[in-house]
Parts: structure tokens; sequence; C-alpha cells
């Protein structure tokens, strides 16, 4: 073999190995074969890429804008899935004897004055809050109806 033969095989390598790098890149961020097959097409890639996110939900706020320049630890969205919902509760520490975890509540909010959903605990914190003697409690609430909205006020009682 030539050594001009040679040399063309390493680069054709080199390019292959390229090209691989570069498609592996752009799977990983997403992209899907169509758009990857345009871009090998094209040599060139548009200035809009797909970002899927790594959980179901809805884009409740943003922190970019469109054209801005991001990176890895730049938090772009933020993505809210009220399918299930908690709702935290101060439990006087004198009460705390009747909470356990998987203790049934039901909750009742102002903007559903003749509704309630109903829950079950699933935490229950080890400190007691120093001002209030509270423990905080969490339960856990299904909300497919997605009629419950993060920051409503609630009252929570115990049912036994």
């Amino acid at each position: 073999m030539s050594r001009d033969y040679q040399l063309a095989q390493a680069e054709t390598a080199r390019e292959k190995q390229h090209r691989d790098t570069l498609v592996q890149r752009l799977k990983f961020l997403g992209m899907d074969q169509k758009r990857v097959n345009q871009v090998l097409s094209a040599g060139q890639m548009s200035g809009t890429i797909n970002i899927l996110a790594p959980v179901s939900g809805v884009v409740s706020h943003h922190e970019v804008s469109p054209g801005e320049m991001v990176t890895a630890e730049k938090e772009m969205f933020k993505i809210t899935d009220l399918s299930t919902v908690r709702v935290g509760i101060e439990v006087p520490e004198v009460s705390i004897p009747k909470i356990k975890k998987g203790t049934k509540v039901k909750v009742a909010v102002k903007a559903y004055p003749h509704e309630f959903f109903f829950g079950t605990v699933n935490f229950i914190s080890q400190h007691v809050q120093p001002q209030s003697h509270a423990v905080l409690v969490r339960a856990q609430l299904d909300n497919r109806s997605k009629k419950l909205k993060v920051g409503m006020t609630a009252e929570v009682d115990v049912i036994d």
C-alpha cells in the first residue's frame, strides 16, 4: 500500500469517528434521527434544538429568553406535575401521638368550599419547631382534577 493511501484511510477513519461522536451528542441532546440526518446532509445545524424534560408535567416558569445562551448548569424551566400534591401541616406536639404514617386526612380549601380532598400522611418530621411547638407533617393527595394549586391555604382534619 502506498503511503498516500494509508494517510487517506487514516483520515477517513478520523472523519467517521468525528461524525459518530457528533451523531451521539445530537441524540443525547434529544434530536431525533430525522433531524440528525438533515444536519449530516446539510453540513450545518439550525440555531434551534429541542429540549426534552426528564420528567412529565407542565412548564410553570421559565428562566431563559429566546436566543439566550445557556449552559448545563443553568436552570431553564420549572416543570410542575400537579397530579399529586403534598400538603404541609403543622401539628401541635401534644397531638402527634394521633398521627402516624398512613393516617388519612380530609382537606378543604377556600377555592372549593363544598368539596373535600383526601390524602394520606407520608412524612412526620423528627424535629419540633421551637417557636410554635409544632411538628411538620406532610400528606399526599391525589389531584388528577388539577384543582389544587401550589401555595393554596388548606384546612386539614385527621380522619379517625
